[in-house]
């Protein structure tokens, strides 16, 4: 077999080889960004969780508030007793 023919004979062969080189490179590029997707995603979820929290604090917060007022005002009114509200 001459040089010429082994060279055509594999031909074929490198470039499928070359072709599935070309997919993995490809294929590893995608993977990196959807890992940077999946970051960014987490740690927006974590910024989301820490404004919910926060948004709970707050809420409780005013709802403490408000409790206090109401038992202030039930109290001057005489409609409740102070062991109701201050437990």
């Amino acid at each position: 077999m001459s040089v010429v023919n082994a060279i055509n004979c594999y031909k074929p062969k490198l470039l499928q080889l070359s072709r599935r080189e070309i997919t993995i490179q490809q294929l590893e590029h995608e993977l990196s960004q959807v890992k940077a997707q999946y970051r960014e995603a987490v740690e927006e979820n974590g910024r989301l969780e820490a404004r919910i929290q926060a948004f709970a604090i707050n809420a409780q917060s005013e709802q403490d508030v408000l409790n206090s007022e109401v038992c202030k005002i039930t109290l001057k009114l005489g409609l409740t007793k102070k062991s109701v509200c201050f437990r």
